[in-house]
């Protein structure tokens, strides 16, 4: 289901089969995937910059705006994540939109670490 990036939830399928998730290219959508998400029972969705987005006086901006400064995002085209269900993810792939790679990867080590301690 596509709210407000492109969203999947791969539930568990009882002939023991996987769900294969494309991830689609930023710079060529409806191309090629740049990669392929195999598996069962996670979220996984993508968050970008490069379908919704405005042009105004030649300048291209976001639907993904940086809450800190109220400015459009330029910097990341996409970002992929899974993780335990489709919201969680929709949340954190579009964090790492705003706050780049590298502040991105930090997050996600730490939710990483805190879901492996708090595992039931």
């Amino acid at each position: 289901r596509n709210v407000t990036g492109v969203q999947t939830c791969a539930l568990p399928i009882s002939d023991g089969s996987v769900f294969r998730i494309p991830i689609e290219n930023p710079f060529r959508p409806g191309g090629q995937p740049v990669g392929v998400v195999n598996g069962t029972d996670f979220g996984v969705v993508t968050s970008g910059n490069y379908q919704q987005y405005v042009i105004i006086r030649g300048q291209r901006f976001s639907h993904l705006v940086d809450p800190r400064t109220g400015e459009s995002i330029a910097g990341l085209a996409s970002c992929t994540v899974t993780g335990p269900d489709a919201m969680t993810c929709d949340a954190l792939a579009t964090a790492i939109c705003v706050v780049g790679s590298r502040k991105g990867r930090a997050l996600t080590e730490k939710l990483n670490n805190w879901y492996k301690e708090n595992e039931k």
